[in-house]
């Protein structure tokens, strides 16, 4: 039964990965598209 619960929180922790990488994959898209607005969101985020 472990081992069923160990899949299961490892297939979620790929997924939260996976979908990080994808959100800051299109943060920077958009940082290049418009940079002024971007960047203040960045530093806004940041700080």
């Amino acid at each position: 039964m472990m081992f069923v619960i160990w899949i299961v929180l490892f297939v979620l922790m790929l997924l939260a990965v996976a979908t990080v990488i994808s959100a800051m994959e299109s943060r920077e898209m958009q940082a290049q598209a418009e940079p002024s607005r971007s960047t203040a969101f960045d530093s806004n985020f940041y700080h």
